[in-house]
């Protein structure tokens, strides 16, 4: 069985690397009993690289409820001061670009930045802040004094078939939530405000046009379903439903198993 979470062949890498991945996925697919991908854009790719399409199904990804419970639902400023926050590895696929344009062109904006890695020096910016990885159960608490929550990611083949983990700890949360309108994030358009282009983003920030978030009621309903338990359940049912051998292992636990 193989679990595809993101498209190992879409980060920045050297085409020798990339080439000799390409071979040795197309190996580990053409092997897999199942493939499970995050998401749909995954699963079409994982069947363009030879695997079955029957064997094929998609998961995606989820989150802890017992280090981000679901909380009552805030607003973001419509003047002032405002704070957005990010937590996640800071790379190629973040677009530190637009995050330097938003603090250049809003005085009373800062953004915080939790997670590995590093902007570049001609990013740095005294209301663009950096703060070093913590323990994922503390995320919570250290954007608690943030107003809204931003997902900046550039459109690349990377984050086009991504399903960010991040989304649902987000709207867990209760934040107001910014995010790129890439097609594999449509899912969340109930919940956050989505942006076309950087130049739209910079109005919506600007303007404080960030939509309020749904009731927690609402965002509960979303979730129900979505914690990393319910995924492994998912994907045992299916593993156990149409493969022969996984039937036959789950019968000789229960045999075994002490009455």
């Amino acid at each position: 069985f193989y679990d595809c979470m993101d498209d190992a062949l879409a980060f920045p890498q050297d085409a020798r690397v990339r080439e000799l991945r390409s071979v040795l996925e197309r190996g580990l697919l053409a092997r897999a009993r199942h493939v499970f991908c995050s998401s749909d854009e995954l699963a079409l790719r994982c069947a363009a690289r030879g695997a079955a399409d029957e064997r094929v199904s998609v998961v995606a990804n989820g989150y802890d409820p017992l280090a981000f419970p679901i909380d009552p639902s805030s607003t973001a400023p419509r003047g002032g001061e405002l704070i957005l926050g990010y937590f996640g590895t800071i790379a190629d696929w973040l677009d530190v670009d637009l995050l330097h344009r938003l603090v250049t062109a809003d005085s009373r904006l800062t953004i915080d930045l939790i997670g590995p890695g590093a902007l570049p020096p001609r990013f740095a910016h005294p209301r663009l802040r950096v703060f070093a990885p913590m323990p994922h159960r503390e995320l919570r608490g250290a954007v608690s004094n943030c107003h809204a929550m931003i997902l900046p990611f550039r459109d690349t083949p990377l984050t086009r078939a991504v399903d960010p983990v991040k989304m649902y700890e987000y709207l867990a949360l209760g934040k107001p939530v910014l995010c790129p309108a890439l097609p594999v994030l449509a899912k969340f358009s109930p919940f956050a405000t989505l942006y076309r282009d950087a130049a739209e983003c910079v109005a919506l920030v600007a303007s404080r046009a960030i939509a309020s978030p749904a009731t927690r009621e609402a965002r509960a309903q979303f979730l129900a379903d979505s914690t990393w338990q319910q995924r492994a359940d998912s994907m045992a049912r299916t593993i156990f439903a149409r493969h022969p051998l996984a039937q036959s292992t789950r019968a000789s636990i229960a045999q075994r198993a002490p009455r």
